[in-house]
This record gives C-alpha cells, sequence and structure tokens, in this order.
C-alpha cells in the first residue's frame, strides 16, 4: 500500500462476517483492547468492487507495527510457528486427524520478514524472541522468565470467559517480542473459527485428576503448573466473571453491538449477537472456581510415538522432511523429521549449480521422536541441500533456511527475578518489610544487580554507586532513592532500569545520574540510559548529566511527575515520555544532542521550564499525544515546538528566542492524521521562521488560524541520528 493508509491500518484482510462467527470475534477483540491485550483491530465496512456492492465484511488488521503502536507498545519483532506442515499434510483428506511431527518441526519466523532481518535492532530483538519461543515449545522453559505470566493469566481467563479455544491452538498463536521488559506478549485473534470445535471445558485449566496431554496440547497446558499463574488465573478468572464485570462490558457495549446487529440483519436476517451466552460462562466459570482453587492436580508431558508414519507410504512432506539450518563457521546442521531414511547427495549455490558430497554414502534415520542429524562444512554460497527420500526414490531440495526450531544448547535463562540469591552481599535484605536496602556507603560494581519482583528497592541518602559502564541495576520492584541537597544520591556509569507495576510508586529525591550509557552487548534494546515502564513515578531535585544513549531519561507506559529537575550534556533527547500520563513543572533541559522534551502517545503538562541548546526540537509532540505548554522558556532550538501525527499542543504562555523555527506541525506517519498547535500567549524573537505547516494541519496562533496548503518534506525536519563513538 506504499504509503496509503486505511483507517490507520497499512494492511489489513477482509472475509464475510460468518466466518469468525459474526459479533462473537468482534466483541473479544473490544474485550482483550479493554483489558490491555495484544489485539488486532477489527471492524466491519461495507464493500464495493468495480462499482458492485458486495454487502458488510469484517476487515482485520495485520501483523506490523501499527498494531502494536495503537495499543502503546513500541515496535518490536511479532512472531509464530511455521505451520506449513501442518497444511502440507492435511492437503491430504486421508491424513487430517492422523499425527505427523509438525509441531516438533515448525520453525519461529517473523512477519514482515525483510524487514526484521535488515535493521540490526529488529533483528537482534528477533533472535533473542526466537529463543524465547523455542523455550516454550520445547515446554520445560521457566515461563517467568518468558512471558509476564500475570498477563498471560489475563489472556486465558478472558478466553475462558468467551470459550474461545480456537486462538489458542499452536498454529494459530501470535507473539509480540516486548524489546523493554524482554518478554513475549500473546496477541488475541482468530477467536471463533465459525466452526463448532467441540470444547466442553469451562476453565480451560481445570481437570479432576492429574493428565498426560500430548505436546500440542500441552503446550497451553503447561501455564497451569505454574503456581504463579494459577494465582493470576484464578484471580482474573473471578475478576471477569463476576456480576460487577458482566454488568460493566455489557453497558459499554450494548449500544454498539444493537447498531452492528442491526446492519448485520440487513445480509442475515436471522442472525442475533447473543450475550446471555456470555452471562452463561461467567456463572458456570463462578460455579467451578472453588473447586479449581483446590485443585492440586497437575498436566504432564505424554511422549508421542510416530511408528504409525511406517505405513503412510511414498510421500515427501518438504516440511516435514530434512531440515537444513546455518550454524556457526559456515557449518550447516541438517537433521531428518521425515518417517523414511533419507539419502544426503550434494548441495547446490545460488546458481543451481551441483556440488555432490564425496566418500561414504550418507544416510541420515528416520524421524521417531528422536532425530537423526549430522553436521557440515560447506560453502557460504551454497543454498540448498540435494536429497533422496528412500520411500520416494526421488531427488528432492531442501533450503538452507536461518529459521530455527529448536534452541541453541548455549541459549539459557536465568530466574533471578524470582530469587535473591543472586544479589550482592552489601544489600541489606528484610523479609519482614520486603525491602533490599542498600546502605549509605561508596560501592563499585563490576556485574550487572538484578531486584527481584516483590520488594522495595531502597538506596539511602549520601549513597555513591559506581557501574561498569556495560553493566545496569535492574529492579522489577519500586525503588526509593531519597537524597538531600547537602547529600545527594550518585550513580555513575552504567544503566538504571526499573520495570514495576502501576500501583507501586517509585520515588527519587536529590539523586544524581551522571555519565550513564547503554551497553551494545545487552540483550536490552532500551533507549534510555535511566528507563522507567509500566509503573508510577515521581522524580524530584534530580540530575541526568553527560548521557551517553538516545535517550537521557525515559519513561514507558507511565504515570509521572518530573520536578525541579534538570537534564543537560546529553548525546540525544534528554527526556522522552511514550504513551504516559505526566506533569514536568520546574525544570531545565539544557545542551541536548537531538529533542530537549520528545513525547509519543502521550497526555503530558510543562510548566514553568526552560530549554535551552536543543540541537533539534525543544519540545516535540508525536502519535496523538495531547501537550499543554505553560509558562515555558526556549531559546537557541532548530526548532521551538513541534506537534506532529495527530497531536495537539496548547500553548498557555511561551517565549522563544533565537531558533530557527518557532512552531513546525505536520504529518509524519500516513496512519495518522494531520496536526495542530494553540497558541494563546507568547513571545518570539530573533527566529528564522514563525511557523512551518503541512498540509491540513493547523496552527491557531493569537485568534488567528491558519491553515497548512501543500505538504512539506517531513524527512528534512529531522536530523540524521549520531551513532555513540
Amino acid at each position: 500500500m506504499g504509503e496509503n493508509t486505511f483507517k490507520g491500518l497499512k494492511s489489513f484482510s477482509i472475509q464475510s462476517p460468518h466466518t469468525r462467527t459474526f459479533l462473537d470475534e468482534w466483541f473479544m477483540h473490544k474485550i482483550f483492547k479493554k483489558e490491555d491485550i495484544l489485539t488486532t483491530r477489527y471492524e466491519f465496512i461495507d464493500v464495493k468492487l468495480n462499482n458492485k456492492q458486495l454487502g458488510i465484511y469484517a476487515y482485520e488488521e495485520h501483523f506490523e507495527k501499527q498494531l502494536l503502536e495503537s495499543s502503546n507498545r513500541r515496535e518490536g519483532p511479532i512472531l509464530k510457528f511455521n505451520e506449513e506442515g501442518l497444511w502440507e499434510t492435511r492437503f491430504y483428506k486421508k491424513f487430517y486427524n492422523i499425527p505427523f511431527p509438525y509441531f516438533e518441526a515448525a520453525e519461529v519466523i517473523p512477519f514482515k520478514k525483510n524487514k526484521t532481518l535488515k535493521n540490526s535492532t529488529l533483528n537482534k530483538n528477533y533472535k533473542y524472541a526466537t529463543q524465547l519461543m523455542l523455550k516454550y515449545k520445547e515446554l520445560n522453559g521457566n515461563l517467568n522468565e518468558i512471558f509476564n505470566l500475570e498477563k498471560v493469566a489475563k489472556y486465558y481467563a478472558l478466553c475462558d470467559l468467551g470459550r474461545v479455544r480456537h486462538s489458542i491452538h499452536w498454529h494459530n498463536q501470535r507473539f509480540y517480542f516486548n524489546p523493554i521488559t524482554n518478554k513475549l506478549e500473546h496477541i488475541g485473534f482468530d477467536c471463533f473459527a465459525g466452526i463448532e470445535e467441540g470444547d466442553k471445558d469451562i476453565i480451560l485449566g481445570y481437570i479432576e485428576n492429574d493428565k498426560y496431554e500430548f505436546d500440542v496440547a500441552f503446550l497451553n497446558k503447561q501455564f497451569y503448573n505454574s503456581s504463579t499463574f494459577k494465582r493470576h488465573y484464578s484471580f482474573y478468572l473471578e475478576k471477569y466473571s463476576s456480576n460487577d464485570y458482566i454488568n460493566e462490558i455489557e453497558k459499554e457495549f450494548v449500544s454498539i453491538l444493537k447498531t452492528l446487529n442491526t446492519k448485520l440483519n440487513n445480509e442475515y436476517p436471522d442472525y442475533k449477537f447473543d450475550f446471555e451466552r456470555y452471562k452463561l460462562n461467567a456463572t458456570l466459570i463462578q460455579e467451578l472456581l472453588p473447586i479449581y482453587r483446590n485443585n492440586n492436580y497437575k498436566f504432564y508431558l505424554n511422549q508421542r510415538n510416530y511408528s504409525h508414519l511406517d505405513t503412510i507410504g511414498n510421500h515427501y512432506f518438504p516440511s516435514l522432511g530434512l531440515k537444513a539450518s546455518w550454524s556457526k563457521n559456515n557449518k550447516v546442521l541438517l537433521e531428518n523429521f521425515h518417517f523414511s531414511e533419507v539419502e544426503i547427495l550434494g548441495y547446490t549455490n545460488s546458481d543451481f549449480k551441483f556440488f555432490p558430497f564425496s566418500g561414504n554414502k550418507i544416510v541420515l534415520e528416520k524421524f521417531n521422536s528422536k532425530l537423526s542429524s549430522t553436521t557440515f562444512n560447506l560453502d557460504s554460497l551454497a543454498t540448498h541441500i540435494c536429497l533422496k527420500p528412500l520411500n520416494t526414490n526421488q531427488i528432492t531440495y531442501c533450503k538452507i533456511k536461518n529459521w530455527k526450531y529448536k534452541s541453541d544448547a548455549s541459549f539459557s535463562l536465568n530466574n533471578v527475578k524470582s530469587s535473591t540469591d543472586f544479589m550482592p552481599s552489601v544489600f541489606k535484605i528484610d523479609s519482614t518489610s520486603m525491602t533490599i536496602k542498600l546502605p549509605f556507603g561508596i560501592y563499585n560494581f563490576n556485574e550487572s544487580i538484578t531486584i527481584p519482583e516483590g520488594w522495595t528497592l531502597i538506596i539511602e541518602e549520601g549513597t555513591v554507586v559506581n557501574l561498569s559502564p556495560d553493566k545496569y541495576i535492574l529492579s522489577y520492584s519500586p525503588v526509593s532513592m531519597i537524597g538531600s541537597e547537602q547529600n545527594p544520591i550518585k550513580l555513575v556509569h552504567g544503566s538504571f532500569i526499573v520495570l514495576s507495576q502501576k500501583d507501586k510508586k517509585s520515588t527519587l529525591k536529590n539523586v544524581i545520574f551522571d555519565s550513564l550509557s547503554l551497553s551494545e552487548n545487552s540483550n536490552w534494546t532500551i533507549t534510555g540510559a535511566v528507563t522507567f515502564h509500566n509503573t508510577n513515578v515521581l522524580i524530584s531535585d534530580c540530575q541526568f548529566s553527560n548521557n551517553l544513549s538516545e535517550d537521557a531519561l525515559n519513561i514507558i507506559s507511565s504515570d509521572f511527575e518530573l520536578i525541579r529537575s534538570q537534564v543537560n550534556n546529553t548525546f540525544s533527547d534528554g527526556f522522552d515520555a511514550d504513551f504516559c500520563n505526566g506533569v514536568i513543572k520546574n525544570c531545565d533541559f539544557s545542551f541536548t544532542g537531538n529533542d530537549g522534551v520528545d513525547i509519543s502517545g502521550s497526555n503530558v503538562t510543562i510548566s514553568n521550564s526552560k530549554i535551552y541548546k536543543a540541537v533539534d526540537k525543544a519540545i516535540s509532540s508525536g502519535e496523538r499525544s495531547n501537550l499543554i505548554v505553560n509558562n515555558c522558556s526556549i531559546n537557541k532550538a532548530n526548532i521551538g515546538l513541534a506537534s506532529k501525527d495527530e497531536s495537539s499542543i496548547i500553548v498557555n504562555s511561551v517565549k522563544i528566542e533565537k531558533s530557527n523555527v518557532c512552531y513546525a506541525i505536520f504529518q509524519k506517519k500516513a496512519e495518522f492524521n494531520p496536526a495542530k498547535i494553540s497558541v494563546s500567549s507568547s513571545i518570539e524573537a530573533d527566529f528564522k521562521q514563525l511557523y512551518l505547516l503541512d498540509k491540513n494541519s493547523t496552527l491557531s496562533y493569537k485568534n488567528e488560524l491558519f491553515t497548512g496548503t501543500k505538504q512539506i518534506n517531513v524527512d528534512s525536519l529531522y536530523l540524521p541520528f549520531k551513532k555513540v563513538k
């Protein structure tokens, strides 16, 4: 679609409403969205083709970054298990219900493959996410390290409310890798297939006795063996099945449901959305929940035997046959998932020239729960392996791929979040008050420090922490760092990351962050040397100086107050707020290598603050942000105030001096609409251009309204990003 969009979507599919059970699919998407579970946007439209009315269709967003941005997530890879093997075998009706090793052979593949592989950050994220998905697929990983189990519990509890079972089949699962938390998130979609799947379970995790499941079912059932997951799952089952919640969603959606039902009745006169179905599901959950909570039965993995495939005959399924993948040092790993022996004949290059393997005949044994494998050193230009399945005696080819179907042996998950065993002895742990305290002193840490969840980190007044430049302090708990003007807390080098919860507040007062940076070798792809995510934070009387990362301070998906603080001499942006609600008061931002203050998808008020020498924009507001500016001054910026991509800036009082452009209003991304700025009181002096106005964007300037009539070169407004040397 190029730069075009449709209702904010870059790509989407359309289908007849009946294929996804009419309004049931729409309703589940709305509930997922309400509860902050990632889901595709799903709505109804009238479709016309070549001036011929086709009627009402459902359109659904595809899996790319607009899905993430609309749900307040940073861009990251979206992945799935390769399901080609499943459909290759099901092409033959006689094999439809016969199990093949399509689950074992399924690689992890990303959506938007080319972009993911070419973008260095996305590629790095994809490689890490692949290992998480494979640990999940191998059914023995630490789920707490792979997922946020509370968020997974919300998803499965909502699936129980809707009796949704289709979307949790292994081949329908879609995942987003969150680059801030380094964990996977489920994406809810394809809830109803328009067919009766015969699922009678009320609570998916409920069983009356220990139960053995084959891998494709145990993939989901392994969650129910986790005590952490079960605790959250029980909580959300109770919440979502409660009369209060059912009444709440009925009140919220009943009007639009009636409107859509009436519209559908034009073509489907007998259809009626049945809200009573959800009420009944809720009642059944309520009745069973006390029994489930007292139920200690577990699920176990039942190993599958594939000896029945010996009678399949002369078939070869490429997705379930030989797997060839590049490993290190131009080595190619060959593994056989085919149900008969395969002979390896040689390889071809990009010109499809054949190179036979010399020496002894190479034959890989057939697959039967165990893999037969071998490794070759190959020319880096090799593209395909030439082979002959011995049950067909026909020569075929297998592409050498980069996608992985099993985790690397060197990749391990460390359960540092739920244990204090890894804490340096200088930290004082009080399990009664659930605090981890770093007493007053001067400390030098050569290793990263992780604070597990469920505690409060306290760093005492006057404490100095020197981190090695490539290390970090990472807290999954709220932090309390209260210094004084005479004895501030100091953190030097490294980075500081807080990934807590919004119902837990962090407080920082009189803290100095000096010369912080991010390690290029870590798995983190965060942009802030100091980062807060999904939390509630008060920062007052703090300093962020001499920063060497993209953002000196980055707050994401949080509520914040930034008061009487200074950000100066930073490599790129001074302060970056993404998907936040917050206030900035009495702060100074100076000598920033890019923007002074940059907000995206946020609601922020900035008052009585100063921005001096911002190389790019002093204050930038983007992606449907709402910004209020009260009594602020801007001196020596490329652009004073920039509003972009459906953002709104209300300026009650501002002074802009010695800047190239005072106000820039434009649309950068096709999926958004034009932006606006409204100025009621201001002083501008020594500027080159009062405003720069993109087509259809608006500037209300002291009772005068200006509307852009021509598109501007938006790319020219962005400085090339400089890499840290």
